[in-house]
């Protein structure tokens, strides 16, 4: 038996693999030379590089120059350009296998060798190099430049496009700009200006393309192309309004100048040559000034009288109301307490401390709030400063619909009466401006006038296509009726077709029905009150009060007071009353007492009081008052021996 020693075992092995190694990396000159599967081939791609059986087991046909050359190449063997020949995939531009892919700037020849993907010129000129792209992008500009880096930095060639450029703007030379180009400047395209917009200067074929300064063109058709919008006035228009700033372009083909209130840039723009901001502000708007004058203050430039309400300002000129408080354009200052900084701030023409003081007058304020209506009074009653009396305005808002067709036989009418009412108030002769609950209220002032309250309102008439007008009127209703006056009324007559002709017809008109009624409560009538009905209680009435019915009790009624009706008792009564029938008990009556119907007692009637009906007392009553109903009682002073005469007559009276 023969044992094998492992050291014979070892040297076996190594003398199999010397002979596999000899086999592989032998010459050769065909296949078949390498054994089973194998394959022969130049061991670099050099035409003087030898055949040898391939490492790698695969080979590569190369041309009839090269023929065959072995793949997986190691780093530094010949590669003739192809990365397919290297174990790493790169051959180098010097065409030699690299160990690994090429840094951006680095010369390429094809995407597969670049790190980031992408090998391009390295700017849109057909003598720049190819190089491993920074953005790791490329673009296919042509088959004269090929592939070219896209993001391409400030002054590289852009070949007119504008997706080369990292900024996006490839300039009108054809290279990369930093940023986007200002209006006026020369463009190509859209993209190119920071306000958006590339169009010709003006409506001429020849006219040279720039950034709009309006940051508006329009297509105006393949001869014109794109215009700028909003062109200046004396640039060419070719008739077409919608391109001047203007919107005017004049027979002469040439943009007009703005008119008042038209947007403008400059004073060259305007018809009246002043241009101007519309409030005081930096970022306002330009305008052509309707006044014709601009002023300085925090801000400089801007119109006068044409700030909005709301519009920001420095001096009431600036505004179009004339008022500007705490920097902001407002509404003349109607109510009491409104800030103000000036009188004329004020309706009532009073600041005081920054805050606005009432009205002077109910006559004043009756005469301001009806000049601003819409259809004033016509005539105003002139008002009494103490008459508190309340009158109530039962307010419903009717309607009343028609239609008919030429098919019909009647006109159908269909009426929305409103059942609920809406209360507005008066409050002695104070202007009511706007009544709350009737269609188109807010045009209507109301005005007590004696035993009436008088109505200026609008009525609105419409043809049916559209077209409004309105009308003024006024109209007084009696306190205690129902009265009522249109507002709205629209006819709609419509026919069509030939024959026969087909006709249809829809009117609406609408109305406001008012019932006024004096309120239950009238306390603290002062003088010249006039109240057609009187309330419960009116203690101490004023000179020259005149009520027409009667009130449960007046006390202290003053001078010139002249009640019709009597009182049952009317005590201590002032000189020359003159009572017209007697009362039960009329102890000590003073002289010319005349009282039309007698009261139970009429004790030191006051003089010159003459009460047409009776209350149930009245005492103390003042020279001259005239009361229209007497109050059951009216207590004051009066002298010792009329109390005695008093204290008499009731000693009489128990006694019976």
């Amino acid at each position: 038996m023969m044992i094998r020693s492992p050291t014979n075992s070892g040297a076996i092995l190594a003398l199999c693999m010397f002979s596999l190694a000899v086999v592989v990396s032998s010459s050769c000159t065909q296949d078949s030379d390498c054994g089973d599967g194998g394959k022969c081939g130049r061991s670099e791609a050099l035409t003087d590089a030898p055949f040898e059986c391939c490492a790698s087991g695969k080979s590569s046909w190369e041309g009839f120059s090269l023929r065959y050359v072995c793949t997986d190449l190691s780093s530094g063997s010949a590669c003739n350009g192809e990365n397919d020949l290297c174990a790493s995939g790169i051959c180098g531009i010097d065409n030699v296998c690299l160990d690994e892919k090429i840094a951006a700037g680095e010369s390429c020849r094809d995407d597969n060798m670049c790190a980031l993907g992408a090998c391009g010129r390295s700017e849109a000129l057909t003598d720049a190099p190819f190089e491993c792209c920074a953005s790791g992008k490329s673009s296919w500009e042509g088959f004269s430049l090929r592939y070219v880096c896209t993001d391409l930095s400030s002054g590289a060639a852009c070949n007119g496009e504008n997706d080369l450029c990292a900024s996006g703007i490839c300039g009108i030379d054809n290279i990369c700009l930093d940023e986007k180009i200002a209006a006026g400047e020369s463009c190509r395209d859209d993209n190119m200006c920071a306000l958006g917009a590339c169009g010709r200067s003006e409506a001429l074929t020849d006219a040279p393309f720039e950034c709009c300064a309006s940051g508006k063109s329009s297509w105006e058709g393949f001869s014109l192309r794109y215009v700028c919008s909003d062109l200046i006035p004396g640039a060419a228009c070719n008739g077409i309004d919608d391109i001047c700033w203007s919107k005017t372009c004049g027979l002469d083909g040439v943009c007009t100048k703005q008119v008042d209130g038209g947007s403008c840039l400059d004073d060259v723009d305007c018809q009246n040559n002043v241009c101007g901001r519309v409030e005081a502000s930096l970022d306002a708007s330009y305008v052509c000034c309707p006044s014709g004058e601009t002023v300085d203050g925090d801000i400089s430039g801007v119109c006068t009288a044409f700030g909005g309400i709301g519009a920001a300002c420095f001096e009431d000129s600036t505004c179009k109301s004339g008022v500007c408080v705490q920097q902001t354009c407002k509404d003349k200052q109607e109510n009491e307490n409104d800030l103000c900084e000036a009188d004329h701030h004020c309706a009532s023409a009073s600041c005081i401390m920054g805050a606005c003081a009432p009205f002077s007058s109910t006559n004043s304020r009756n005469e301001y709030f009806n000049g601003k209506a819409a259809c004033p009074l016509d005539t105003l009653s002139s008002a009494n400063e103490g008459d508190t009396s309340v009158v109530s305005l039962d307010v419903y808002g009717d309607s009343t619909e028609t239609s008919w067709m030429d098919s019909m036989m009647n006109m159908v009418t269909t009426s929305s009466v409103d059942s609920s009412a809406t209360a507005n108030t008066l409050v002695g002769q104070e202007l009511l401006y706007g009544i709350d609950g009737c269609v188109n209220g807010g045009s209507v002032v109301a005005q007590r006038q004696g035993n009436k309250v008088c109505y200026g309102f609008q009525k609105e008439e419409d043809d049916g296509d559209g077209n409004s007008s309105f009308t003024c009127s006024n109209q007084c209703i009696e306190i205690g009726a129902s009265g009522s006056f249109e507002t709205y009324d629209k006819g709609d007559l419509d026919c069509i077709g030939l024959s026969p002709v087909q006709c249809f017809y829809f009117g609406k008109s609408e109305k406001c029905r008012i019932k006024a009624t004096v309120s239950a409560s009238q306390p603290n009538q002062i003088e010249d009150s006039n109240p057609t009905s009187g309330s419960a209680s009116q203690p101490n009435q004023a000179e020259d009060s005149n009520p027409t019915s009667g009130s449960a009790s007046q006390l202290n009624q003053a001078e010139d007071s002249n009640p019709t009706p009597g009182s049952a008792s009317q005590l201590n009564q002032a000189e020359d009353s003159s009572p017209t029938s007697g009362s039960a008990s009329q102890p000590n009556q003073a002289e010319d007492s005349n009282p039309t119907s007698g009261s139970a007692s009429q004790l030191n009637q006051a003089e010159d009081s003459s009460p047409t009906s009776g209350s149930a007392s009245q005492l103390n009553q003042a020279e001259g008052s005239n009361p229209t109903s007497a109050s059951p009682v009216l207590a004051g002073a009066y002298s010792p021996s009329l109390l005695f005469l008093v204290q008499i007559l009731l000693f009489v009276v128990v006694a019976l």
